[in-house]
């Protein structure tokens, strides 16, 4: 599980970021988003099903924690 969450790492972290900074307009916050996204990732990797679809399963993952993130503040 965990090499495999190092693979998605490696091949999706720069665009998660990009993502999460268009959403938020700070870099703090999207690399606390970007953190929060691959940890997720690594406690719910059983729910990928397809791995063509990692990457918006992630970009997924990256707004709700973002909506998460402004709901709390």
């Amino acid at each position: 599980r965990l090499a495999q969450t190092e693979l998605l790492l490696a091949a999706h972290q720069e665009a998660v970021f990009r993502y999460a900074y268009r959403l938020s307009g700070c870099a703090a916050t999207a690399e606390d988003v970007t953190q929060e996204v691959f940890l997720r990732a690594f406690r719910h990797l059983h729910q990928l099903r397809d791995e063509t679809a990692a990457a918006a399963w992630l970009l997924a993952i990256a707004r709700n924690e973002f909506l998460r993130l402004c709901r709390k503040k």
